[in-house]
């Protein structure tokens, strides 16, 4: 998942107030207050972390498939098939966020009583970023992975045209220093960087994009008009993106490749998107004082390494984000200059703009 560091001129919201601006806005496209409360809360987290790709700049989208028809609130949410450690949920067409927020508490508590959680979702949407989930986990001193598939935005390895999703996978480890986690798609770049490549007019590096002929390409406006992403390290990437549409779609009955809609597009429709959500207790494991020793030594040893040339220091997977989050929390999300006129815009439209503005922070503050 791409993380971009907030411009110097970014305005900073207050984390709680711009997530009473989220809720505000979704219950007025339709959704229920308790299933505002946890998108919001997904997509607010996800800018605290830095990663603005997923955040609050894709909220006109869930308000658009909301009212069109695309996510439906409240989503009657059906567990299919259970085991002591095991579930199957249809979500029902409802919000992405809200179902597999569901899913990973339910993990959770599968984690808590047995050891293990997994849970296998169909029937869902867009979830947003993988990582949240994977932190839920963590967060309740588990270990935590999410993944989805989606409409197709990637090829598969010796493809001329997409034929799969970038499969966004995210995994969390609790450990004393705050957890460790890493929230990535198997592309060689985020779509949503070729994107602001393109809208910039600058060119992108060679290998991570085809154009709609299934040529290499360093436009990036040749994505936009039907140009496709290339998976990271080639076969790699692309084995590990069949592996969560073999997960998310196949296993868990959901759709599959060409099947599910881009929920981009057609808001109108239901994308049947499916996620893979899964928890472990290390304690089944280990003594959880013995291995929360263990990751920290590791921690100690990898940040002891060398930096190369230009590095100022080794970091593990999440540093920044945890960093990010604790900062916005206590100082407010800062969002760059286009997100707030999307907010705003958006706000203006809605009737919401004195309590987008109320959620400002001064930049004296």
């Amino acid at each position: 998942m791409p993380r971009t560091s907030p411009a110097a001129e970014a305005t900073r919201y207050d984390f709680d107030r711009l997530h009473g601006f989220v809720q505000t806005a979704l219950v007025a496209a339709g959704a229920t207050p308790s299933d505002a409360r946890t998108a919001g809360e997904v997509l607010v987290s996800t800018d605290a972390r830095g990663v603005t790709s997923h955040g609050v700049r894709t909220l006109p989208h869930h308000l658009e498939t909301l009212r069109r028809g695309g996510t439906r609130s409240p989503a009657q949410l059906t567990v299919v098939r259970e085991s002591a450690v095991t579930a199957v949920i249809d979500g029902g067409g409802g919000l992405g966020l809200v179902v597999a927020d569901h899913a990973m508490r339910l993990a959770i508590s599968k984690a808590r009583a047995h050891g293990v959680g997994i849970v296998l979702v169909r029937g869902s949407n867009h979830f947003g970023a993988a990582g949240h989930y994977a932190l839920m986990a963590a967060q309740a001193r588990l270990i935590g992975l999410a993944s989805s598939n989606a409409s197709p935005i990637m090829t598969i390895a010796g493809a001329r045209t997409k034929s799969i999703s970038n499969a966004p996978f995210a995994y969390a480890v609790p450990s004393p220093s705050g957890p460790i986690h890493l929230d990535i798609a198997m592309s060689a770049s985020a779509g949503m960087k070729v994107r602001r490549a393109a809208a910039a007019g600058e060119p992108i590096p060679a290998g991570w994009i085809l154009d709609h002929t299934g040529a290499a390409t360093t436009d990036p406006a040749e994505y936009a008009r039907g140009g496709s992403l290339l998976p990271m390290s080639g076969h790699k990437g692309s084995g590990l993106a069949v592996l969560t549409e073999l997960l998310a779609g196949a296993l868990s009955g959901a759709g599959m490749l060409s099947d599910i809609v881009p929920w981009l597009i057609h808001t109108d429709t239901q994308t049947n998107a499916g996620h893979v959500l899964v928890a472990l207790d290390p304690a089944c494991f280990l003594d959880p004082d013995v291995f929360a020793a263990r990751v920290q030594h590791l921690i100690d040893e990898l940040h002891a390494q060398e930096p190369a040339a230009g590095v100022e220091r080794i970091l593990l997977p999440g540093e920044l984000e945890n960093h990010a989050e604790a900062e916005a929390r206590t100082r407010g999300i800062p969002l760059d200059g286009d997100v707030v006129a999307l907010l705003r815009d958006l706000a203006a439209t809605e009737g919401l703009a004195d309590e987008l503005d109320a959620a400002r922070i001064p930049h004296h503050s």
